[in-house]
């Protein structure tokens, strides 16, 4: 999970600077902090928060499949590159740490000299895994 990274960062190394991509849902940082300290359970002191910058993206929503209803794969693919893009635009760090599992952006950040790094999670698999489990749990009743 993202936060349980961010959270294990911000208390290993504080001098660093952490920015997260994210798009725009009306939250503001503290609001998303507080979501995530009573969501998830996963303290944030204001202290840490202080070392944590949110970088407002208007493109994340090329990166959902109701925009692509032929071609999904390919369609995220490139608004994978665009989302890249204009995050790396707004901010270039020095580790792009990508959690979407849209390769596609990885060669945007390097061609900016930035080292990648990635958490990815691929959806066809954990909806299998669920459908196996709940075949399974049918299975045993």
């Amino acid at each position: 999970m993202l936060w349980v990274g961010i959270a294990a960062l911000l208390k290993s190394s504080p001098s660093v600077r952490y920015v997260i991509y994210c798009g725009n849902d009306g939250n503001s940082k503290e609001k998303i902090i507080e979501n995530v300290n009573s969501k998830f359970g996963i303290s944030i002191s204001s202290e840490q928060a202080e070392k944590l910058d949110l970088v407002f993206i208007s493109t994340r929503t090329l990166l959902s499949a109701e925009h692509y209803p032929v071609a999904t794969m390919l369609g995220q693919s490139f608004g994978a590159i665009v989302v890249a893009i204009e995050c790396l635009l707004r901010f270039c760090p020095d580790v792009y740490c990508d959690t979407t599992g849209a390769a596609f952006g990885y060669p945007v950040a390097k061609a900016l000299g930035c080292k990648v790094v990635t958490y990815t999670h691929y959806p066809h698999i954990s909806t299998v895994s669920h459908l196996l489990r709940l075949i399974l749990s049918l299975y045993h009743s």
